[in-house]
């Protein structure tokens, strides 16, 4: 392979590691709703080159976790109260689906992850560490769809946690033990193989708190407007 060849994939490589590192970022709500983001600022965060980072760039506003305003201007966009109710109607779908799955399928491995989740979430929470709260209830809901087998669903979710991301971390303090209590409930299911109850429980994990965030939107975006 030539030296062109290897500094293409090494490119690539980065563009993909700068991807990830960003996508984790914004979900986890290390960016505000509204924020500015530059190139410059975002390579030098990762410490890489720009040329990888304004390409991971491009995919986040392909997929809407990043908006852009202008020639120079990269936002974290403000997601609307109508947007962020009509993801959750969908989640409430595809999540369902997967912990419907998730319950025929689970293994032994699966109960003990699931339970090491929700007791590190519960050490978060406890310890006030909400970064990491926050982490792990996102790897709780992804762990649904690993175990039900389906990289094309959680393709479909990757791309709507993104856009919901920021509220949910912003939201995830206020909300408290509340955020996780129907974990438990979901585990139940899961390792009883009760793929209806395991369905029910994450649909109402989910919906649970879509009006307190939808109203802690309704806060933010008016924060963000003044400012």
């Amino acid at each position: 392979m030539t030296q062109e060849g290897l500094a293409a994939i090494s490119q690539a490589y980065l563009g993909d590691v700068a991807y990830e590192r960003i996508a984790n970022a914004i979900v986890s709500g290390a960016f505000r709703p509204g924020e500015k983001l530059t190139i410059r600022s975002l390579a030098d965060m990762l410490e890489i080159s720009s040329t990888p980072v304004r390409d991971a760039v491009k995919r986040l506003l392909l997929e809407n976790a990043l908006e852009q305003r202008g020639p120079r201007d990269i936002r974290v966009p403000v997601i609307t109260s109508d947007r962020y109710r009509e993801i959750a109607e969908i989640r409430l779908e595809l999540e369902g689906l997967a912990a419907d799955r998730a319950a025929r399928r689970r293994t032994e491995d699966d109960l003990v992850a699931m339970r090491r989740n929700i007791d590190e979430n519960e050490e978060a929470i406890a310890s006030g560490n909400w970064q990491n709260a926050v982490r792990l209830n996102k790897q709780f809901h992804f762990s649904l769809v690993d175990m039900a087998d389906m990289p094309v669903l959680r393709g479909l979710l990757s791309g709507l946690w993104l856009q919901i991301g920021p509220p949910i971390s912003s939201f995830y303090s206020l909300g408290g033990r509340d955020m996780i209590d129907r974990h438990y409930l979901v585990l139940d299911a899961i390792r009883d193989q009760r793929p209806g109850e395991a369905r029910r429980h994450i649909s109402v994990d989910i919906s649970s708190s879509v009006d307190s965030i939808i109203a802690h939107i309704s806060v933010g975006s008016a924060d963000t407007a003044r400012g």
